[in-house]
């Protein structure tokens, strides 16, 4: 079974392996990439690399759409540093892209796709802003058959003090919801299906050496080739396949290698100067509605797929 599925990215390292991990995956056709300018890169930048890196691995049919400048609360922002360097794309060069995105906003462009397909399947690795519209907006949400999201630390502890030093106390929150915590319980109380990649799991699956080692022995396409070169430009010794193993997990669908739960979530949406949780993802008896939620990989498992994916 083929998948039509839309990346909703704010365009950091692992949103790029993600993307070229989607692209070699035979069960999946990419049919949209939403760009958010809330999370690691600019809007404009995120939306012009995400452009050079479709028409580089021969996916220039795949639109591109600009997205939110502002989150729907807060003003969490990543590290101006981190930032510009995912703008620059960590300095890996790419042919510039010639195309334009799309004239049409995020809504009409997830309207009009679902309209065409009838149903598609969604992957967020970015915050969460767009969602909360798209899920919220009746002819749309019809069309979403399944949204997977990459966010949130529930019985682990958050990445955000520890990143850039810029929220030293906020020790609860992952990124992806904490750039927009009132999106992420919109989104969640819109009754969408959904499954959630947390940093749990994330943190199942730690850079590996043996699979760079493999990788620079094995790959042979563009993606694979792409990958690895962006694996030699980045801090190896602090990364998670995030995003990738989110990717992987939505498109193996239901992969023997990981098992899931089903839970109900909420947001913290307070702030405290002194001991922040906002962003914070719990559990909730009383939520709405249920979702699933990834609780245990096998990381071997699923660098063995990432690395057969991409040489596909």
């Amino acid at each position: 079974m083929t998948y039509q599925l839309i990346v909703d990215t704010d365009m950091g390292t692992d949103d790029w392996m993600a993307l070229s991990y989607l692209s070699r995956h035979p069960a999946i056709d990419l049919v949209g990439v939403v760009v958010t300018g809330i999370g690691l890169a600019h809007l404009h930048a995120g939306t012009q690399n995400a452009l050079s890196m479709l028409d580089f691995f021969g996916q220039n049919h795949v639109p591109v759409v600009m997205g939110a400048h502002a989150p729907l609360s807060m003003s969490n922002v990543f590290p101006p540093e981190v930032r510009v360097q995912m703008d620059a794309m960590d300095n890996i060069t790419l042919p510039k892209s010639q195309r334009a995105p799309e004239s049409d906003d995020v809504l009409t462009f997830y309207r009009r796709t679902v309209q065409k397909y009838g149903k598609v399947r969604v992957l967020s690795i970015g915050g969460l802003t767009h969602l909360a519209q798209v899920t919220h907006t009746p002819d749309v949400y019809a069309g979403i058959e399944r949204l997977d999201v990459m966010g949130g630390a529930i019985r682990v502890a958050g990445n955000v003090a520890d990143f850039g030093g810029y929220y030293p106390s906020n020790h609860s929150a992952e990124w992806n919801v904490f750039i927009d915590p009132l999106a992420a319980q919109q989104t969640l109380n819109s009754g969408v299906p959904m499954r959630w990649t947390t940093l749990d799991t994330s943190y199942q699956v730690p850079f590996s050496d043996s699979l760079f080692a493999q990788l620079q022995a094995q790959a042979r396409t563009t993606e694979a080739k792409f990958v690895l070169e962006i694996m030699k430009h980045m801090d190896r010794s602090q990364f998670f396949f995030f995003d990738p193993l989110a990717a992987a997990l939505l498109a193996e669908d239901s992969p023997t290698w990981a098992t899931r739960e089903t839970l109900g979530l909420s947001v913290v949406q307070t702030f405290d100067e002194e001991d922040d949780h906002s962003g914070q993802t719990v559990i909730d008896a009383q939520a709405p509605y249920r979702v699933d939620v990834f609780s245990q990989v096998d990381a071997a498992e699923f660098y063995q797929n990432f690395l057969s994916v991409l040489n596909t």
